[in-house]
């Protein structure tokens, strides 16, 4: 189970990603900063090609590198 003080940085890092996956691997420590970006950009693109694109998906944020940072200075 997540400490108290991870659940800050993990509901960031899904809403971040859009992956509970990703971002479980990642505060646990299972994922670094530019696998969780990778991953992230593959579960996007396949979600894409699955479901098609949003019209409007350019107004939501992607994952990046610096707020990955922050997640895991949380763990």
């Amino acid at each position: 189970m997540l400490k108290r003080f991870c659940s800050p940085a993990f509901e960031r890092a899904v809403y971040s990603s859009k992956s509970f996956i990703i971002a479980l691997a990642l505060v646990k420590g299972r994922l670094g900063v530019e696998e969780a970006s990778l991953a992230s950009s593959v579960e996007v693109d396949a979600q894409i090609e699955k479901w098609g694109e949003v019209e409007d998906s350019k107004s939501y944020p992607m994952l990046s590198s610096c707020e990955i940072d922050v997640a895991t200075l949380s763990t």
